[in-house]
């Protein structure tokens, strides 16, 4: 499972810029899964976290308002939200 969703994360990110919201009840590898993303694109896990710290401050938007614009805009893909 883990390796099926990090081929659907990398797919994502070869068609250009995306951000990835990784969503899961506790245990179930949402750090694992952040942590071979954050390896394959060659950054730290550290920096995604300020990424979305600053996406959130320039918004003005809670997460998960910004979570619903990003999938409203398209910009956002939350596998565990999104049809098949």
């Amino acid at each position: 499972m883990l390796d099926e969703l990090t081929r659907r994360a990398a797919d994502l990110a070869a068609s250009g810029r995306a951000i990835l919201g990784i969503t899961g009840c506790p245990g179930c590898g949402k750090s694992t899964l952040a942590e071979r993303l954050a390896a394959l694109a060659g950054i730290q896990p550290s920096t995604a976290k300020r990424h979305l710290a600053d996406l959130r401050a320039r918004s003005g938007l809670t997460t998960v308002e910004l979570i619903y614009a990003g999938r409203a805009a398209g910009w956002l893909v939350v596998p565990s939200l999104e049809p098949g």
